[in-house]
């Protein structure tokens, strides 16, 4: 499939699902894209240059679909994080390491550092700083992305290359960065 393909077959995924369905719904579509993936490569129908990119590509649309579930879920307890202006505040995701590269193989960690882009609080009765609602982000994203069930894990997560490494924030404003 094509880097927009994957973006288009996982946003069928819904994003109203509980989490416990939606993680099991994304560990059969991960599962089901490195299976493809994998007889293909060994049919000899893509060469791996091609299988590693592909997989990549299935790997960047499983993590954006993931946290955008994740700040779904997130804001619909704390609301969404604006800056001192009133402004929407977006979280950034950059893939460090093989992802970032796009030569993600099967049995690769995720490299990730995350950033938002102000400081401000959520908008709801129960709000909270931009800091805090978007590590609750990153934690339920480790949570789905990480925890093994009877059908597995989709991609282990290292955040070990953030600023200040395990001992820093796991998400930190682009100010601060």
């Amino acid at each position: 499939l094509s880097r927009d393909q994957y973006f288009s077959t996982i946003a069928q995924l819904s994003l109203n699902h509980s989490q416990a369905l939606y993680a099991a719904e994304l560990r059969s579509y991960r599962h089901t894209h490195f299976l493809r993936l994998l007889m293909l490569e060994y049919a000899g129908l893509i060469n791996t240059q091609d299988a590693l990119r592909s997989w990549s590509d299935c790997a960047d649309a499983i993590i954006l679909h993931c946290l955008t579930f994740c700040q779904k879920t997130i804001a619909s307890r704390y609301g969404i994080p604006r800056d001192e202006q009133g402004n929407e505040v977006h979280l950034y995701t950059l893939a460090m390491g093989k992802l970032g590269g796009r030569e993600l193989n099967y049995s690769s960690d995720i490299d990730l550092i995350f950033t938002f882009t102000a400081v401000g609080t959520t908008d709801a009765v129960t709000s909270v700083d931009n800091q805090q609602y978007f590590s609750k982000v990153i934690q339920l994203f480790l949570q789905i992305m990480q925890n093994s069930t009877a059908q597995g894990f989709v991609f282990r997560v290292d955040l070990r290359l953030r600023p200040n490494g395990d001992s820093g924030a796991l998400v930190l404003s682009l100010a601060a960065m």
